[in-house]
């Protein structure tokens, strides 16, 4: 349900696996993360602060716990994130949803701390996720925003060729997005 963003399906899903899964910081984290990108900011912040008091074991909670700090701390986000490619393994590493996640949270950096570098990471992990992914929705709006990012950020360092192709590849992705109901 979150990748077709239809976050109140989500959450209710989500809801459900905390209830059957209270220690687990993956299902938390994935709740607090369908709560920001519902809108729903007061609960994301208390979910996140659950979060926070949980102790991540497996990678995969490591990873979750990135995606949902990354919304309120990019930078802590990150440092999570290296810890949960600290945790996994190489198979794992390369995952989808790994690429995913690291797309948004490099986009989150960029956007907040002005990093073309970061800009740059979420571009590349977001065409990992749309080769891995063609066609889909996720993957084309993680693109769209890494792209809008990373022109924002260019224009402001002088790079109007790079810019442009940036802006292209965005009107790209928004044509493409253009057949899903929401977007």
């Amino acid at each position: 349900a979150i990748n077709r963003q239809e976050f109140p399906e989500a959450i209710g899903h989500l809801q459900q696996a905390v209830e059957l899964l209270p220690e687990s910081v993956a299902a938390r984290a994935s709740l607090a993360t369908a709560y920001v990108n519902n809108m729903e900011r007061a609960t994301y912040l208390r979910t996140l602060q659950e979060v926070r008091r949980l102790t991540p074991v497996t990678p995969e909670d490591f990873l979750f716990k990135a995606q949902a700090e990354s919304f309120d701390d990019p930078e802590g986000g990150l440092k999570t994130l290296d810890e949960a490619l600290r945790q996994r393994d190489a198979t794992a590493a390369h995952s989808t949803i790994a690429h995913a996640i690291r797309s948004g949270v490099y986009q989150r950096v960029a956007l907040q701390m002005g990093d073309l570098a970061a800009a740059e990471r979420a571009i590349e992990h977001a065409t990992v996720v749309k080769a891995l992914m063609p066609g889909e929705q996720y993957p084309l709006t993680a693109s769209l925003r890494a792209h809008l990012t990373a022109a924002q950020l260019l224009k402001e360092a002088g790079q109007a060729e790079r810019h442009r192709a940036a802006l292209a590849q965005a009107e790209r992705d928004a044509r493409a997005l253009e057949r899903f109901p929401t977007h």
